[in-house]
C-alpha cells in the first residue's frame, strides 16, 4: 500500500510539473503581447491610425482567444489528467503556435490565420486523445464538440488566408482585422451555444465576450421550449 501511495503521489507531482511547464510557455506568450502592445500602438510614427487600429483588433482577438483556449484546456486537463505524454507534447506545439499568433498579431500579418488554424486542428486532436485516455469522462460532450467544431473553423481560417493572401498579400488591413475579431467571437459563441454546461461560475470557463452566461442560457431554453 505504501508503494502504491508513493507511486500515486509521484504521479500527481509529475502531472503538476507538466502543467506548470505548459503554463510557463503561455506566460511567455501573454508577456510578449503585453510588452509589445504599447510600443506597437503608440511609439511607431510610421504607421497610420488605421493600421494601429487594425493591430489593436488583432491583439484583442489574439489575447482573448489564447486565454480562452488555455483556460479551457487547463480545466479539461485538471478533470482528465495526463495518463501518457502525448497530450503534453501536443500542448507544447499549441503553445508554440500561440506564440506565432501573438507575433503575427503584433506585426499585422495574415499568418495569424495560419497559426490559428493549426491551433484549432491540434486542439481537435488533443480532444480525441483525451477521450481515448478517459473514455468515460464527464466532459465527453465537450470533448466531442471540440472534435466537431474546431476543424470547421480551421478550414474557414485556412480558406480566408488563401483568398486574402492571393488577393492582397501578407499585410492585414483594418477590415480583415475586424473580420478576425468578429469571427473569433462567433467561434466562442458557437462553442458555448452548443455545449450544455454542467458547472457554473469560474469552473464553467470565461464564456462569450460581452454576453452574460445567464442571457445565453435563457435564450437556449426559450428556443428549446418554442421548438417543442
Amino acid at each position: 500500500k505504501r508503494r502504491v501511495g508513493m507511486a500515486d503521489e509521484s504521479k500527481e507531482q509529475m502531472a503538476e510539473f507538466l502543467l506548470a511547464f505548459i503554463d510557463f510557455l503561455y506566460a511567455v506568450v501573454f508577456g510578449l503581447i503585453v510588452a509589445e502592445m504599447f510600443p506597437q500602438l503608440f511609439m511607431i510614427e510610421t504607421t497610420t491610425v488605421w493600421q494601429k487600429t487594425g493591430v489593436l483588433f488583432l491583439l484583442v482577438a489574439a489575447f482573448y482567444f489564447l486565454a480562452w483556449d488555455w483556460l479551457h484546456g487547463r480545466l479539461l486537463t485538471l478533470r482528465n489528467p495526463y495518463s501518457r505524454y502525448f497530450r503534453f507534447f501536443l500542448e507544447i506545439l499549441i503553445a508554440a503556435c500561440a506564440y506565432g499568433v501573438a507575433f503575427a498579431a503584433l506585426r499585422g500579418s495574415i499568418y495569424i490565420l495560419q497559426f490559428l488554424a493549426i491551433i484549432l486542428f491540434l486542439g481537435s486532436v488533443w480532444a480525441k486523445v483525451t477521450l481515448v485516455e478517459h473514455p468515460h469522462s464527464q466532459d465527453k460532450d465537450e470533448l466531442e464538440l471540440i472534435q466537431r467544431l474546431q476543424p470547421v473553423f480551421c478550414i474557414i481560417a485556412q480558406g480566408l488566408f488563401v483568398i486574402y493572401y492571393l488577393t492582397y498579400g501578407t499585410e492585414i488591413d483594418l477590415s480583415l482585422s475586424a473580420i478576425i475579431l468578429v469571427g473569433g467571437w462567433f467561434f466562442v459563441f458557437s462553442y458555448e451555444w452548443e455545449l450544455e454546461r454542467k458547472e457554473s461560475g469560474i469552473l464553467a470557463g470565461p464564456g462569450v465576450p460581452f454576453l452574460r452566461r445567464e442571457y445565453l442560457e435563457k435564450a437556449k431554453h426559450y428556443l428549446k421550449q418554442k421548438g417543442k
